[in-house]
This record gives C-alpha cells, structure tokens and sequence, in this order.
C-alpha cells in the first residue's frame, strides 16, 4: 500500500474594516475649514439627540448595526451615569452640523456622545463618521471611553470641557487602528481638561502627523474662545506594545505626560504650538528600557526619564534632546550632555529655553 501525501500552501488575508472607507468620496469632506468667525453660543441650545440614547442605565448592544444620516443628530447617546458595553457592532454617521460652536462645546453631531459621569466599553466595533461629524465625543468629569479591537474612521478623538476645567476623564485603545484623514487634525486632541489615554497594541494613522494636541480647546488655535482663561489642558498618555509615528503639541500652557513602555516604539519629536497661556507648554516622556525613540526634531522637555541608562534605546537623527537640569526627574542626568545614536545629544536647556 502506497500513501502519497501532497504539500500544499495557502494565502490568508486578514482585513481591517476600515479597509474598505471610500477615501475618495471623503475627499470633499476632508477639505472643509472651519469658520469661526461669528458670536458664538457659549450655552446649549440644541438638545443631543440620536435614535439610540442611554440614560441612568446599564445595558448591552451587540451585532448590530446603528445609523444615524440627519444634521445635528448623533448616533448613539450616553447622556448621563450610564454604563453601556457595545460589542461587534458597526456605528456608521452622516450629516452634517449647523453649529461648529455647539458642536465644539457639546458634541453636537458627533456619532458617539459620552457624557457625565458615564461609561463606555467598546470592543470589535467599527465607528465611521463622515461630512465632518466628530467620531467619539467625551464630556464631563470621570466620563470613561474603553475601545478594544476597533475601528474608528474619523476626524479624530476628542476630550473636552467647556466652561470649568473638567477632570478624571478617560479615553482607551486596545488592538485598535485609529484613521484621522484632516490635514491638521491630531489623533488624540485634549482641549481644557485633566485627562488620561491608554494605547495598547493600537495602530494610529494620521494625514497631519500629529499623533496629540493639548490646548485650551479641542480644535485649531483659529478657535480662541479659551485663549484668555485658565483652561490649559493636561493629557497622560501610556502606551504599550504599539509603534506609533507622529508629533505632540501643546498650547497655551498645556502639558502633556507621554509614557512608554512593553517593546513599543515612537518615531517623532515634542514641541510649543502658538500661545502664551499660564507659560510655555510642558512636556514629561518616560522610556523603559524595552522601548524606542527616534527623533525627527529637537525636543525640549521639563522631565525625561528613560529605563535604559546609556541611552542606547534613542536614535537622535542628529536632533538634540533639551531637558530641565532644575526638575527633580531629571536628577540622574546630572546636568550633563551625553552624545546619543546618530550624531545628537542629550543636553541641559538654558534659561532662556524654559
């Protein structure tokens, strides 16, 4: 008895849901510009509304499919202390807003608006927003934003306050690539609010190559409503297991913590947008050991700590790397320069710098 056996190979495609967005049919979209040049409503006048609102409840959506094509309506509404898991669902928004100021301070349009005190757990869920509504809207203190194994196709995520500066929101990404198409649109923007993000094997594409922004407000510095009030923002970002590409900037004052750690690695530099604000903007980047960065630009930073002590995990492309010789984290530089990979260097910044 003869047995012949055969080897054979096999090709696997495994697709991303938003491989299929029509960039092109966007195109018009994308070149909107916002203008702010009328008196602006500071109050709210048009209610958030969408066909599938959650209040003061705990519940679940799964398989299904939301939509949402009316101006000023969003999709999914989770107005206040809620907590709704949505699962294996795809959330599709079109329609466009008839107020950028309602829609800035409010949300106003945006295919997902989370509010006061509520919380969203998202996993195996395609959100995609089109005519230039915001994808995920996240307002009000300890407001929390769990995204897992997802997709969101968009004009960028947004954490916001208006009026008093908020705090204790969240927004979180697990096994998740996020688009932003906006040729100055960030993928993370904090705008007058105290608040956290957590990246976990997350994938993040934008057009802008700004990757987080930190202002007095959550859109371009054209939107000066904040610019004469207290309302810097202050954005910690922890990212694991994730190589992201792309800038920070802050405004006006503006902080933000960038941590990093579990093999991931960053390709960008920090650096001040336009403003005075409370002082000039600050940045703290943390390294452990098993991560990389490789500047595209010089950075000026109040702290850096890095879990590799010589360094060996910073390429500088010749760039130079500022710090804060006075600030208490940076006490294991000593106040030295130290010559990095690639031709830069780690260096104390002058007084003038600060």
């Amino acid at each position: 008895l003869l047995l012949l056996s055969t080897m054979s190979s096999a090709t696997i495609t495994i697709r991303d849901p938003s491989d299929s967005a029509n960039l092109t049919a966007d195109a018009s979209d994308n070149a909107l510009t916002a203008d702010w040049n009328y008196t602006p409503t500071t109050y709210q006048t048009d209610a958030i509304t969408g066909p599938y609102t959650y209040t003061n409840t705990t519940d679940t959506i799964a398989h299904a499919t939301l939509t949402a094509s009316t101006t000023d309506t969003s999709v999914l509404v989770i107005p206040s202390s809620s907590n709704l898991t949505i699962s294996d669902t795809t959330i599709l928004k079109h329609g466009y807003s008839s107020d950028l100021y309602q829609s800035s301070f409010f949300g106003l349009n945006a295919a997902i608006n989370i509010a006061n005190a509520s919380t969203a757990h998202l996993t195996h869920t395609n959100i995609t927003s089109h005519n230039g509504a915001a994808n995920l809207y996240a307002y009000g203190n300890t407001t929390l934003a769990i995204i897992s194994s997802s997709t969101l196709y968009s004009s960028g995520a947004v954490i916001f306050s208006s009026g008093t500066r908020g705090s204790g929101s969240e927004i979180n990404f697990t096994n998740t690539r996020l688009t932003v198409l906006p040729e100055t649109g960030a993928a993370l923007w904090f705008g007058n609010v105290v608040a956290s993000s957590h990246l976990v094997a997350t994938t993040i594409n934008t057009t802008s190559g700004i990757l987080v922004i930190a202002n007095h407000s959550q859109v371009t510095q054209g939107f000066s409503y904040f610019a004469d009030s207290a309302g810097r923002a202050e954005a910690t970002i922890t990212v694991t297991e994730s190589a992201l590409v792309g800038d920070l900037v802050a405004y006006n004052g503006s902080v933000i913590r960038w941590a990093w750690g579990e093999r991931s690695e960053w390709t960008g530099k920090a650096y001040s947008g336009e403003g005075e604000g409370e002082g000039m903007a600050y940045f703290a980047v943390e390294l452990d050991g098993s991560s990389r960065w490789r500047l595209t630009g010089d950075a000026m930073l109040k702290n850096f700590t890095d879990g590799d002590g010589t360094l060996g995990n910073l390429d500088s492309g010749g760039f130079t790397l500022y710090y804060d010789a006075v600030s208490a984290a940076n006490g294991w530089l000593n106040g030295t320069t130290r010559r990095m990979k690639g031709g830069g260097y780690v260096r104390p910044a002058t007084e003038g710098q600060l």
